[in-house]
């Protein structure tokens, strides 16, 4: 998942490993089933969610 977040970031700026490690470390991965929802209605978004 680190090179995959890596490359997504370095599409827009140029980060080192030092850098990379640190955003890294502020993810977490949860894995969903088939038609779960990230948010149903009437919740309030708290977080930016990444697909990969």
């Amino acid at each position: 998942m680190k090179e995959q977040i890596k490359k997504h970031f370095s599409r827009y700026v140029e980060f080192s490993e030092v850098e990379i490690d640190e955003i890294y470390s502020k993810f977490t991965q949860k894995t969903f089933e088939k038609k779960d929802y990230l948010l149903k209605e009437g919740e309030i978004c708290k977080r930016q969610v990444y697909i990969l």
